[in-house]
């Protein structure tokens, strides 16, 4: 055999060495890729899922009773409309109107006496509490905060009557009053 030959033999093994050598460095790579992206397969089937549903803490504390002879309700704008012989209870709480509207939001109350033809106010409202009975024409009261503001009040307090234009209830005990019918 001549050294030409050996020669070939040696160009053609060493280049299919390369060549073989390439093909292993690829399929190790390739094997060390693809057992990768399972470990991460495996860790994002792993991770525990979070609880999306967050519990809001009620801003009432006990459940308003309503009656009205007509009652519409606003679901995007979270409001009640009670009208015509209107009525909310709420704990020892009770409003007796011609028209309120309750706004879901702010807890706000907004009450107003029976209306003539004329735009004067003929039925006042009745906020019973506590016992006491007062009478309005018009007012507004939140339940969360239990503070509120009346027009043109009538009570009576140990025999004597009370009589206000305007009347601003800090709490069960604490009222400011302004101004003579």
């Amino acid at each position: 055999m001549t050294a030409k030959f050996f020669l070939n033999l040696y160009a053609l093994i060493n280049s299919s060495f390369k060549y073989n050598i390439l093909y292993l460095f690829f399929l190790i790579f390739n094997i060390l890729l693809a057992q990768e992206k399972r470990v991460k397969t495996l860790s994002d089937t792993v991770k525990i899922p979070t609880d999306s549903i967050s519990v809001n803490k009620e801003k009432l504390e006990n459940i308003v009773d309503t009656k009205g002879d007509e009652i519409r309700n606003v679901f995007s704008k979270k409001l009640t409309y009670l009208i015509h012989n209107a009525q909310v209870s709420y704990q020892d709480m009770t409003i007796k109107a011609d028209y309120i509207v309750m706004d879901w939001n702010t807890g706000d109350i907004l009450a107003r006496g029976k209306v003539d033809s004329l735009g004067r106010i003929i039925d006042n409202i009745k906020f019973i509490q506590g016992g006491k009975e007062y009478e309005y024409t018009e007012a507004q009261f939140n339940m969360n905060t239990k503070q509120g503001t009346a027009f043109n009040i009538r009570t009576e307090e140990d025999e004597m009557a009370i009589i206000a234009k305007k009347a601003k209830r800090m709490n069960d005990e604490e009222y400011y009053m302004r101004g003579d019918l």
